[in-house]
């Protein structure tokens, strides 16, 4: 799968690593050592005009903008996923619709659950091998949690392929 987020900055990155040592130490043990993020737009290929030409636009005509979370979301298919759930701001929203205009036309295989219609920002806590009976448990280490936080977003990547192929392009706002 290939991806378009936004890495969070120091601080949301700080804040989530901090609620994930808060679960316990058995539950959603994952392979998945990708830094904290935003995701706009999933598919299974970008044609490379998109990540050479498109996305830089996208990100050139961007600034910086705050978000924050709003509390613990749990995803449930196609397997349980604990995240955090982004307060869906103006400025949020508009950045997505700009990127998924410009990704959609020029992916394969996308993942229509992050389409405008549909999108529910979020940054992912835990997932993968994460089995159903667990979540209660994950769900109480994170009612710990300060959610009253705000980090910014100051760029986007898009990352494609997996283990030794994968391959990772930033882009920073106004740049």
């Amino acid at each position: 799968m290939s991806v378009v987020a936004s890495v969070l900055d120091a601080n949301g990155t700080a804040w989530v690593e901090e609620a994930m040592a808060r679960l316990p130490n058995e539950l959603g043990s994952s392979d998945d050592d990708s830094q904290a993020h935003l995701s706009y737009h999933v598919a299974e290929e970008y044609a490379p005009t998109f990540v050479e030409e498109v996305l830089p636009r996208v990100a050139r005509s961007q600034t910086p903008i705050t978000v924050r979370p709003s509390g613990p979301i749990v995803f449930t298919e196609p397997e349980p996923v604990v995240s955090a759930s982004i307060v869906r701001s103006p400025d949020l929203s508009r950045l997505h619709h700009a990127v998924w205009d410009g990704a959609d036309a020029c992916a394969s295989g996308t993942v229509e659950r992050f389409a405008p219609d549909r999108w529910a920002p979020h940054v992912t806590f835990v997932g993968g091998d994460l089995d159903r009976s667990d979540l209660p448990a994950v769900v109480e280490s994170l009612s710990a949690v300060d959610f009253e936080q705000e980090f910014v977003l100051d760029n986007l990547v898009c990352v494609r392929g997996e283990g030794d192929e994968e391959r990772v392009e930033r882009y920073d706002f106004g740049q």
